[in-house]
């Protein structure tokens, strides 16, 4: 039952507002009891350059990140300094790292490093094995800056230690958990239980979990059980995958409960296990090669209870055998997806990750991507939350260094929940901090409905035919006022003018005269754009890759005078440039290219002036990848903050966020798309553009020779249920998650229902 805080009356709540609230949008209400409008962020998938840790050979890196410091510390064995001991500091910027100065931690022959941050000690704990006695080792390092100093190492095993350790913090209990092999012991797997004091620890007695010849495992921390979790392979078994429950004391009780191990897969053999908690979802997500399907990398999702795990449907993350080298498994909280780095047998032993989304019981993939093309191995993963980046730090085979590379997990997030809608805000805007009326179950509240809404848009069944003037139209743009149309047509090389006697209603347009002379200087015109007075005409082509820009004596009027004064490659970015838009003060020229599937953005020094000499490439460009394959145009909302691609291969548009106004370096993709082959029947959309005030879209379809008007959003009428979406919008359309707003009784007013 959701609690809420503050006075309510008969159908409507008081509280205070977190961010500005303006009147007749829906609400959340915050956990702390304020309430705030729905917010909406993403992020493209990105990977960026490998950068060398140390410049020097090392060893088994592993990273964990300080959340205090707001770094990441990568522990290793230095090769190059007789395999001692050390760890650096790295800062996140951006897909880049920087890295500090190496720090020792023990001069002995160090070996079979981890990594985890202690949140109560606020400092970073390494486990490891002293190759010279056989023993393990835990020490603690503190950060400052990106330096690193350290306690003295303390033994946690007299005994010979192989193959790994693994550790993970237990939060509720403030200690670490330690797994191991024990070569003295039958290769016997064995945890135990350490404590930071100072820059110091204290370790308990060990306990074997797994009897049988352990190998080859991870342990992860389960908040929501408060428990440890191993995952692990027995070799005694064919290599079959368990997964063991372990409990910790109360205070002075270093010794762990270990519960009776489990199979999470099967009968079957299980390599190359690493695994993660996922903190949303609560639940345990193991990665590993699958033997009963020819070593493919799998994942599984494990739900814990205080003594067990029960399982659920394998899922595959890759069709490739990674049986060559470890995998690391995280969790970004950001994101909210497990990140899983791998070894990727088919694609030459390179390194790879993929990101995937648990829900329930199950978990989905999205596409893997390369980081290194080298042949690499002993990966390591940890989620810098201040960064918002997943950090991959690895051994490249092929040079025999040490590298990290940082990966963005692409996501779409909202604050809307199934739970924390409220309402409808009501009685005008407030400002942060101020009190709020919010109409709730039972009030009627004026709604205010989005432009700019693609999602929502229908096709109001007004087109014009511009057949009779061209067979091939490949932009489009409207005057300010709604009184002029223009189309671009590739067949006849000219830009075709309409007038229209209703501003923007498409049924009132007749044609009005052309500019036949584009043809003279570009013999594929694509893209088409105006400055807000109509005196300035920019054409962008595919046959000289260049964008040719006019003056019109009278503004928006293709019968005055017009005027080349002067034509600009682009060759350098593209060779098939397509549609092009300025930003509201002409300070910028945005292109989109088909054969790079990029949208490019160029500062232009003087406003409006897309000469060589104003004209500037400023290095920031929109990738497509995992959206848009065919840009063909582009247009914005009036303020910069939305930009929608024309997309060829979806035959409509896709939505990015700008968190900067007309700046692409801050774009995400909204996770909206609008298929308009789902209304009209022309498949082959190529240029759209909106309306002054948002509230109409125009797109050109080349199949049909036609212009298509669209309303955004659709009008409402009395009776419609209309639901609340995860960016903060009404629609006749359910989202997800679905959250009924109420019904409507009248175009503008809603009965809430919550």
């Amino acid at each position: 039952m959701l609690k809420r805080i503050g006075a309510e009356e008969s159908g409507e709540f008081k509280a205070v507002a977190s961010g500005t609230l303006p009147s007749g949008k829906p609400v959340v209400i915050n956990s702390n009891g304020t309430v705030s409008v729905i917010s909406k962020t993403s992020a493209s998938e990105s990977v960026g350059t490998p950068v060398n840790i140390t410049g020097s050979q090392l060893t088994r890196p592993a990273v964990a990140y300080d959340a205090n410091a707001q770094k990441v510390v990568i522990a290793y064995r230095d090769n190059g300094n007789s395999n001692q001991g050390y760890a650096i500091v790295g800062t996140v910027s951006g897909t880049s790292i920087s890295f500090g100065t190496p720090a020792q931690f023990d001069s002995a022959y160090s070996d079979l490093c981890d990594i985890v941050y202690d949140t109560t000690a606020q400092k970073v704990v390494i486990s490891y094995q002293n190759v010279n006695n056989g023993y393990g080792y835990g020490v603690v390092g503190t950060v400052s800056g990106t330096s690193i100093s350290f306690g003295t190492p303390v033994i946690f095993k007299t005994a010979a230690l192989q193959n790994l350790t693994r550790i993970a913090y237990h939060s509720a209990k403030n200690r670490v958990g330690i797994i191991y092999k024990n070569s003295s012991a039958s290769d016997n797997g064995e945890i135990v239980i350490g404590e930071v004091s100072g820059t110091s620890l204290t370790f308990g007695s060990s306990v074997t979990f797994e009897s049988g010849l352990f190998n080859d495992g991870d342990i992860v921390y389960d908040a929501s059980a408060e428990r440890f979790v191993t995952a692990h392979k027995d070799e005694n078994t064919s290599n079959n995958g368990f997964c063991c429950v372990i409990s910790v004391g109360g205070t002075g009780d270093l010794v762990p409960t270990v519960n009776t191990r489990q199979s999470f897969n099967g009968s079957s053999a299980a390599v190359r296990i690493s695994a993660a908690y996922d903190s949303s979802n609560q639940k345990v997500v193991i990665s590993f090669a699958d033997g009963a399907d020819g070593n493919k990398g799998t994942a599984i999702v494990a739900t814990i209870g205080s003594t067990s795990a029960t399982f659920g449907t394998k899922a595959q993350f890759t069709s490739s055998n990674i049986s060559d080298g470890v995998t690391s498994t995280t969790y970004d909280s950001g994101a909210g997806k497990v990140v899983i780095s791998y070894r990727d047998r088919s694609n030459s032993d390179s390194g790879t990750v993929v990101s995937g989304a648990v829900s329930g019981t199950s978990i989905s993939f999205d596409t893997p991507a390369a980081f290194d093309t080298n042949t690499i191995g002993q990966i390591h993963n940890a989620y810098d939350s201040n960064a918002q980046k997943v950090v991959i730090v690895y051994y490249d085979d092929t040079t025999s260094e040490g590298q990290a590379v940082i990966f963005q997990t692409g996501y779409t997030a909202t604050t809307l929940t199934s739970e924390n809608y409220i309402g409808v805000s009501t009685g005008g805007a407030v400002a942060d901090t101020k009190g709020a009326t919010i109409g709730t179950k039972g009030s009627v509240a004026e709604i205010v409905q989005a432009p700019y809404d693609i999602v929502n848009s229908t096709y109001n069944s007004v087109s014009l035919d511009i057949s009779g003037q061209g067979p091939s139209p490949t932009d489009i743009d409207i005057s300010p006022d709604g009184t002029r149309l223009f189309v671009l047509d590739n067949n006849q090389d000219d830009v075709n003018q309409y007038n229209l006697s209703t501003a923007f209603d498409l049924s009132t347009a007749t044609y009005s005269g052309y500019f036949h002379y584009v043809r003279s200087q570009e013999g594929s015109p694509n893209g088409l754009t105006f400055n807000p007075s109509g005196t300035i005409m920019v054409i962008v082509g595919s046959s000289g890759d260049e964008i040719n820009r006019y003056s019109l004596s009278t503004g928006f009027d293709l019968n005055s005078t017009i005027t080349l004064l002067d034509t600009t490659s682009v060759s350098s970015q593209t060779g098939n440039p397509q549609g092009i838009r300025f930003n509201n003060d002409g300070s910028k020229v945005f292109v989109a290219a088909n054969d790079n599937d990029e949208i490019y953005e160029y500062d232009l020094s003087t406003a409006y002036d897309t000469s060589a000499s104003s004209l500037s490439y400023n290095n920031v460009a929109l990738s497509g990848s995992g959206t848009f394959s065919v840009p063909l145009g582009l247009t914005f909302n009036d303020d910069g903050t939305k930009l929608f691609v024309v997309d060829g291969g979806l035959e409509g548009l896709f939505q990015y966020n700008l968190s900067t106004a007309f700046d692409l370096s801050s774009a995400s993709y909204s996770g909206i798309s609008k298929d308009f082959l789902t209304q009209v029947s022309d498949n082959a959309i190529t240029g759209a553009v909106f309306s002054a005030d948002g509230t109409k879209l125009y797109a050109t379809g080349g199949a049909t020779d036609s212009v298509y008007e669209f309303d955004t959003p659709s009008s409402l009428t009395a009776g419609q249920s209309v639901y609340v979406t995860s960016d903060g919008s009404f629609s006749l359309t359910a989202d997800s998650p679905s959250v009924l707003a109420g019904t409507t009784i009248s175009a503008t007013k809603l009965l809430v229902k919550t």
